[in-house]
């Protein structure tokens, strides 16, 4: 095998593996060829449309089996789901070249799975969309975001990996495993888990951006969230119960509710969702649930590790966040619309307590 290196430190890749094809597998791979990292791509996804799809692009050179030879590939990036990764890695880990530059791109890092191959690390880029698939990925993606490397089995592999990270325009960030796992069950998992717990009493066809934009975590797809929740489970259920005190105690407290007092969370954080008179009449319209999204929000900033971890959070945080802008609206009138909603915001309370 050999790296090509040209220009300031800028490698070449000579054949690269992408396991799965989706939003991310599909712009990191479109960022490659955007930026002539390597000289070939090849991917493998369950989805042969998608495939076909990529290759009419000219992204990809073509399609291989996990049960194929892969021992040509010095690039190795696994893009799939969690749940399929002990069957990737039981088919790979003796087809590939031990000396390949082998990582992924999951929302979990301190996982148990057997046949890890020993040159594999694992990583996170701190990017993604609530829309999935190959179809909505874009060599765009990464840009300017954080990029987790969490192992260093090997300081070389991991030096080409930073490399790598930083040509596509991404910020390495180094972070154990462990630790990798509770600061991204606050920041990014937590906020996914309270969004699907309202999302059968939410407006499914928001039609104003401000709010739009707030439930955008809504639309996220529950197969993939479900096996980071099972798989990091210990860490969001420490943060869940810390969250659940804080809106136990809002709620319990309602008839003293009084919104200028979370006026400086808007401040605290920033976020870029502009908000205007027309939202307020949505939320006027549409009192209790977006009330009560907004407690949730309230109750999640004011878990104390936030303070801690915010800095590696990503776009979900900050829109799932951003409902607490509703501060800015007319104060009496917010005051006021909880009293007269106040039974309604307790029934949705019980809904997600039972």
């Amino acid at each position: 095998m050999q790296f090509n290196f040209f220009n300031l430190n800028k490698l070449k890749f000579n054949n690269t593996l992408i396991i799965g094809l989706g939003l991310l597998g599909g712009s990191i791979a479109k960022i490659l060829k955007q930026k002539n990292l390597t000289r070939e791509i090849w991917a493998y996804d369950l989805d042969f449309e998608t495939i076909e799809v990529a290759k009419k692009d000219n992204i990809i050179n073509g399609y291989y089996l996990l049960d194929d030879d892969l021992s040509k590939f010095d690039l190795i990036i696994l893009s799939a789901p969690l749940k399929n990764y002990q069957e990737i890695f039981n088919k790979i880990s003796n087809k590939i070249n031990p000396k390949s530059i082998f990582f992924d791109i999951g929302s979990i890092k301190n996982f148990k799975f057997k046949n890890i191959p020993p040159n594999f690390i694992g990583c996170h880029p701190i990017a993604g969309s609530e829309n999935t698939g190959y179809i909505n990925s874009s060599d765009k993606l990464f840009a300017d975001k954080n990029f987790i490397i969490c192992n260093d089995k090997s300081k070389q592999n991991v030096q080409i990996i930073e490399s790598l990270i930083t040509e596509i325009g991404s910020k390495p960030i180094y972070i154990n495993s462990s630790k990798h796992d509770e600061i991204f069950s606050l920041v990014s998992h937590l906020p996914q888990f309270l969004s699907f717990l309202t999302v059968e009493f939410s407006d499914k066809n928001i039609d104003n951006n401000f709010f739009k934009t707030a439930f955008r975590l809504d639309k996220s797809n529950p197969e993939i969230w479900e096996d980071i929740f099972k798989l990091n489970q210990k860490n969001l259920e420490l943060f869940y119960e810390k969250f659940f005190n804080n809106f136990v105690d809002l709620i319990d407290d309602l008839e003293n509710f009084d919104i200028s007092k979370y006026h400086e969370f808007t401040n605290k954080f920033s976020i870029q969702n502009s908000i205007d008179d027309s939202a307020f009449s949505y939320f006027e319209k549409n009192f209790s649930w977006i009330f009560f999204r907004f407690l949730m929000a309230i109750s999640f900033i004011k878990i104390p590790e936030i303070n801690l971890y915010q800095s590696y959070a990503g776009k979900g945080f900050i829109d799932f966040i951003s409902i607490i802008n509703i501060c800015k609206f007319d104060k009496a009138k917010c005051n006021n619309l909880v009293k007269q909603n106040t039974h309604q915001i307790i029934n949705l309370f019980n809904q997600i307590s039972q």
